[in-house]
């Protein structure tokens, strides 16, 4: 593969468009849920945590090398393909996930009427030419789309927190200590999956810069903050937890002088994008794996994930309780079982060895 096809804006656009994905379906609910009123501390308490996966990556990701990389060099090469195979059969499973989260979130929001295969299947056919394609248009996607929603973003937060009733919220009890902190864990597994992306770092020409990725972290973190104030000001933590996807919720109630309301339908539209960067991502880094372990074409390849984690979105179940297992115990035990059980293994076993 060649290296330098991205520059490090670019990748922290990738990044932070990617995330915004799973912030949006986990938070605020996936919070209030464990920690009640007391959830707007999660995000404060994963700061440092957050820092310390940073600066992890950037020890694990030296001189330039992909992830696939250094699964070969830790583990050797037919280990570490074996390696590399499973986690990207990981990656298509988590990419039908979040094409059938997607999926109802339009269904359970503005088109109840509508089947969720239709966008299952739609969301999967958009997005295979995008990830058959170079990985630079990926990144210009996210690059685009970055902007458009930290504005929305704003916007929302502007109006909920002026409206919001916050009496009662900063009322910390000792029995709130452990719930908090089982919340904050949930945030950093959350952020966590931005370490996927290490299997694309040897596409980007410049240096790890861990002081621009603790820059947009620390935003990430300080939007899942005001989104969890918002929602509990206007809400309450009762209803917040009841609410499928309550950011979206909190849209639909905003009117702005007037003139505009009834927003949730732009702001789905608009989540639609950062969706379409997080699968496309998902979609991109599986079929390069692939390629790399099995040495067949990246367009086969890609092709071959899309089908297969479309299947995965089809089979998942479309009623809120299923959506909300997968959501909240399965799709996150399998991401810190990679990212929190794995590469620290293959890192130590790296370092063990003296291959990195």
């Amino acid at each position: 593969m060649e290296n330098g096809s991205v520059n490090r804006r670019q990748m922290l656009a990738l990044a932070f468009v990617a995330l915004l994905s799973p912030v949006a379906r986990r938070f605020p609910s996936g919070l209030v849920a464990v920690s009640g009123s007391a959830a707007w501390l999660a995000a404060p308490l994963a700061a440092i945590p957050v820092l310390l996966m940073i600066f992890f990556m950037k020890a694990l990701l030296r001189e330039g090398r992909g992830l696939a990389e250094v699964f070969e060099l830790s583990l050797g090469r037919a280990v570490g393909r074996a390696g590399i195979f499973i986690v990207s059969l990981w990656l298509c499973f988590y990419g039908g996930f979040v094409l059938r989260s997607a999926a109802y979130r339009f269904t359970s929001t503005v088109y109840p009427s509508a089947g969720a295969w239709i966008f299952v299947i739609f969301s999967a056919a958009v997005c295979l030419p995008i990830a058959i394609g170079k990985f630079p248009s990926i990144a210009r996607m996210a690059v685009l789309f970055r902007p458009l929603l930290l504005f929305a973003l704003a916007l929302v937060f502007v109006f909920a927190i002026a409206d919001g009733d916050f009496r009662g919220l900063f009322s910390f009890k000792e029995s709130d200590t452990v719930p908090v902190l089982k919340s904050s864990f949930t945030v950093l597994n959350t952020l966590s999956v931005v370490c996927y992306l290490g299997f694309a770092e040897n596409h980007c020409g410049e240096a790890f810069k861990s002081l621009r990725y603790a820059f947009w972290a620390l935003v990430l973190l300080a939007i899942t903050e005001l989104l969890c104030l918002s929602c509990l000001g206007i809400f309450g933590a009762e209803l917040t937890v009841k609410l499928n996807y309550p950011f979206f919720m909190l849209v639909r109630d905003i009117n702005v002088f007037n003139s505009f309301a009834r927003m949730e339908a732009l702001a789905l539209a608009l989540w639609m994008f950062a969706d379409a960067v997080h699968f496309s991502l998902l979609l991109w880094l599986a079929s390069r794996n692939f390629s790399r372990c099995l040495n067949l074409s990246s367009s086969l390849c890609a092709l071959a994930a899309a089908a297969l984690a479309a299947a995965v979105g089809l089979a998942l179940p479309s009623d809120m309780l299923g959506v909300g297992l997968f959501s909240e115990k399965i799709v996150p035990f399998g991401n810190a079982l990679i990212i929190f059980g794995l590469l620290p293994l293959v890192f130590l076993l790296g370092r063990i060895r003296k291959k990195i």
